[in-house]
């Protein structure tokens, strides 16, 4: 999987859960390790700019409050 492609999974997943998803759970998801991890949500939350937080037992969510966050649009050219 590549970087690109977990940006998006990662986004759905903390998009539709109304927990915390742990880092257990991400680095099984997306088979890689613990950095990788890491850097997906550094790269989400510092990039693209999504309201990524996180909890005491290192869990990654979005807050419910206020607006939902979708990531920008792709454009594609030839």
């Amino acid at each position: 999987m590549d970087q690109l492609e977990r940006i998006f999974r990662l986004h759905q997943l903390l998009r539709d859960r109304r927990y915390p998803v742990s880092r257990h759970q991400l680095m099984e998801t997306f088979e890689c390790s613990e950095a990788t991890v890491y850097r997906t949500v550094d790269k989400l939350r510092d990039v693209l700019g999504a309201p990524v937080e996180s909890n005491e037992e290192g869990g990654w969510y979005y807050p419910r409050q206020g607006e939902a966050f979708e990531l920008p649009g792709l454009w594609f050219r030839r």
